[in-house]
């Protein structure tokens, strides 16, 4: 069976943990962005009948075409162009709208699309804690502050510690399909579609290739002030 998201703007995501009105609305307005998008994407025929055809392929009954597209245009209007996406399965969507859900809960939820939203569409990504929970508050960019937990939403704030943290991680890598490694690096790589030995192939592959280049480099530099001290300059 195929597979379905709703396709929006990491920056829908801001304020989803403040209560459950917040999150309401944070998921109401990705519903509502994912259809318009989907209906802007195609461009024959009117608005309101690739609005209805956006609705049919997501599975979104009782829609109303109006304000879907009063709604879509707002939320597009009022993001900078070409920002980061991200996709939520139907699935999960419907089951963080419809059921009760705990703060844990709903962190994973954030920390998953965050780092969807870094790798995509590469099969492998990498990332750090700055920058995948600025992705998770809403944020495009990773903080320039190095004391960035500050600049977190205060129920995030909670969760950057090195013990919660990992315990995200790990409910990610038990159940949402990450694959992480970060053995010797700066931030962490990870995948959700490779297998944990091919991450590390490509990880320590790439590793390799960095040494060898700063050898090169090394070597290059070495001679040079060695033929510079020969010529006596």
């Amino acid at each position: 069976m195929e597979q379905k998201y709703f396709n929006f703007p990491i920056q829908l995501l801001h304020g989803f943990l403040i209560d459950e009105a917040h999150c309401e609305r944070c998921l109401r307005n990705i519903l509502h962005y994912a259809i318009y998008h989907r209906a802007r994407s195609h461009e024959s025929g009117e608005i309101g009948d690739r609005i209805k055809d956006a609705a049919d392929y997501l599975s979104v009954c009782n829609i109303t075409i109006k304000t879907i597209k009063q709604r879509g245009e707002q939320l597009m209007d009022s993001i900078p162009e070409r920002p980061p996406m991200v996709g939520i399965g139907t699935k999960i969507f419907w089951d963080f709208r419809n059921n009760e859900k705990s703060d844990f809960e709903k962190v994973c939820l954030l920390a998953f699309l965050a780092l969807k939203s870094i790798n995509l569409p590469q099969p492998y990504g990498k990332a750090d804690n700055n920058f995948m929970f600025a992705r998770m508050a809403g944020f495009p960019v990773r903080f320039k502050n190095r004391d960035w937990q500050k600049e977190l939403p205060e129920k995030l704030q909670e969760y950057t510690t090195r013990w919660k943290t990992t315990k995200i991680i790990e409910e990610l890598e038990l159940n949402w399909g990450l694959v992480y490694y970060a053995h010797y690096t700066r931030g962490f790589y990870f995948s959700f579609s490779m297998t944990l030995d091919d991450l590390v192939l490509q990880v320590e592959k790439r590793r390799k290739s960095k040494r060898q280049k700063d050898l090169k480099i090394k070597k290059k530099e070495a001679r040079e002030r060695v033929i510079r001290a020969l010529n006596g300059q």
